[in-house]
C-alpha cells in the first residue's frame, strides 16, 4: 500500500518538474440548436410550417505555460454550456376550413306548351246536297292559303244557271249585270248524266280549278301584287282562293251531246262576288299554302 503511494507521488513530482513548453490549444466547441415550430392556420390557405435554426460556437484558447517549481493550478472545471430551448408556442387549435358557401339555383323547370286541338276537319257533304258539295270543295282549299269560308248565295247561282243553260263553253257575265268572277269547267264521257252533277262540281272544283292549277303558281310570287306566268293556267285556282272574295253560287248543268261535245256533258260554272283576280291586289289575297293535307274528290 505504501509503496503505491509513493510510486504515485514520485509520479506528480516528475510531472511538476518537467516544463510544459508545447503549446496547448484546447476548443470547445458547443452547438445550440434552437428549432421554432409554428403552425399558421388561416381560412382557405394550407398550413404552413417555419423552421429557424441557429448555431453558436464559444472557443476557449490557453496560452504557453512559463516553466514553474511549483504545481500547476488545477485546470479549471470547464462546464459546457447547456443550449437553451425556449418553449414552444402551443399551435393554435386546428380550425377546419369551412366548405364555400354555394347559391343555390332552381333549375329552370320547363313545361311542355298545352297541346292544340287539332283544327276540325271539314266534312263533306252528303252526295245529294250540291250546295254544300260545292261550299266543301271551295272551303277546303281556301283553308289553306289562310283564306276565310265562302257562303252560299242563291243569287249567284241562279245568274250561273242562266249561263250554263245555254251550253256554250264561254263566260257569260251579263246575268244579274255582271260585276262578279267566273269560273267554268265541262265533263264529258260515255256516263253521261248518270255520272251526276255533285260529282262533276266537286272534281271541277277540287281536281280542276285547285289541284289542277296550284303548282302553275309561281311560288316565288306569293306576296307580290301582280304574279308572273301564265294567267291561263292559274287564273281559276287564284279566284277560288281569293282571301276578298265572300260569296259563291254554282250550277252543274246536263247539256246533250253535240253541243259542248260529240257526248252528253255537265257543265259547271260558279260565280263569285265580290270578284277575284284583281290586278295589284294578288299579294294580300293569294296567300302561300300551308302544306296541309291535299283533297281530291273522287
Amino acid at each position: 500500500m505504501r509503496s503505491s503511494v509513493l510510486l504515485a507521488v514520485s509520479g506528480a513530482l516528475m510531472a511538476v518538474a518537467v516544463p510544459v513548453l508545447e503549446e496547448r490549444k484546447v476548443v470547445w466547441k458547443t452547438a445550440v440548436a434552437i428549432k421554432w415550430v409554428t403552425h399558421t392556420v388561416t381560412a382557405k390557405a394550407k398550413s404552413t410550417t417555419t423552421t429557424s435554426e441557429s448555431t453558436t460556437s464559444s472557443e476557449a484558447t490557453t496560452t504557453s505555460a512559463e516553466p514553474t517549481t511549483s504545481a500547476p493550478p488545477a485546470p479549471a472545471e470547464t462546464i459546457p454550456s447547456v443550449p437553451v430551448i425556449p418553449e414552444q408556442p402551443a399551435a393554435p387549435p386546428f380550425i377546419p376550413e369551412a366548405p364555400p358557401l354555394r347559391e343555390f339555383i332552381p333549375e329552370p323547370v320547363v313545361q311542355a306548351p298545352p297541346q292544340q286541338a287539332p283544327a276540325p276537319v271539314q266534312q263533306a257533304p252528303a252526295s245529294d246536297d250540291y250546295a254544300s258539295t260545292m261550299l266543301y270543295h271551295h272551303n277546303v282549299h281556301r283553308s289553306n292559303h289562310s283564306s276565310p269560308d265562302l257562303v252560299w248565295s242563291s243569287a249567284l247561282a241562279s245568274y250561273a244557271a242562266q249561263a250554263a243553260s245555254k251550253c256554250v263553253f264561254e263566260h257569260d257575265l251579263s246575268p244579274g249585270g255582271g260585276g262578279y268572277g267566273q269560273n267554268l269547267a265541262m265533263w264529258g264521257g260515255s256516263q253521261g248524266s248518270s255520272f251526276g252533277v255533285n260529282r262533276a262540281g266537286a272534281q271541277a272544283a277540287s281536281n280542276m280549278w285547285y289541284n289542277g292549277e296550284l303548282n302553275k303558281f309561281p311560288s316565288s310570287d306569293y306576296g307580290k301584287g301582280n304574279p308572273g306566268g301564265n294567267f291561263a293556267e292559274w287564273g281559276h285556282f287564284s279566284q277560288l282562293v281569293w282571301a276578298g272574295t265572300q260569296q259563291v253560287g254554282c250550277v252543274s248543268h246536263v247539256c246533250r251531246a253535240g253541243t259542248l261535245s260529240s257526248m252528253e256533258s255537265i257543265y259547271t260554272v260558279c260565280n263569285y262576288s265580290p270578284a277575284g283576280n284583281m290586278g295589284g291586289q294578288y299579294g294580300n289575297n293569294v296567300r302561300a299554302p300551308q302544306r296541309m293535307a291535299s283533297v281530291v274528290a273522287s
